[in-house]
């Protein structure tokens, strides 16, 4: 029977998801805020261990909205209660309030939203990305294993903006940016 019953609550939560102001929020900040809204007053540390991957704290969450007019969106979500907004051209980042996601999800101009995902320093490295950057090479090489050196990486994957992001250019295959003409 407990089994039946997870199996419903699993396929409401996919109609959820897939249609109405769910869709805008999707899996993660819908389960987040139904997690919140059946206990309102969660033990310390217990979001943090159900939703290790979502950065949140003191009610809030960090996300990343889209919408039409960044500007405009901007406006929206700080009146009703985001924080520490940023306008990045259609997106808008910050600190939404998880008590009013359901709320924030009936927004006008909001396309979607997606949680910021924590990052972790993981301390030795441990995926594919050490081979393909060549970084086992230049350790190898120049004697180095990067102690107390903070290091960024650059992707050319960031495919939100429409258009090229040099003027006189235009977007390639996976965000790189070719000459035209």
């Amino acid at each position: 029977m407990e089994s039946r019953q997870a199996l419903h609550a699993l396929r409401q939560l996919k109609l959820d998801v897939m249609s109405g102001p769910g869709a805008k929020l999707g899996p993660h900040l819908l389960a987040l805020q139904r997690a919140v809204a059946a206990h309102p007053h969660p033990a310390e540390g217990a979001l943090d261990r159900k939703f290790p991957m979502l950065r949140v704290q003191g009610g809030y969450v960090r996300v990343s909205a889209r919408g039409d007019d960044g500007a405009a969106l901007a406006a929206e979500l700080t009146a009703k209660g985001m924080l520490d907004v940023k306008v990045h051209g259609r997106v808008v980042s910050g600190r939404a309030p998880i008590s009013r996601l359901d709320d924030i999800a009936t927004t006008s101009g909001l396309i979607s939203m997606q949680p910021t995902m924590a990052i972790s320093n993981a301390g030795l490295v441990t995926t594919q990305g050490d081979r393909s950057l060549r970084s086992d090479v230049a350790r190898a090489r120049f004697g180095v294993d990067g102690r107390g050196v903070r290091v960024g990486v650059l992707a050319d994957s960031f495919d939100c903006a429409p258009g090229a992001l040099v003027p006189g250019h235009t977007a390639g295959r996976r965000g790189r940016v070719r000459e035209i003409g």
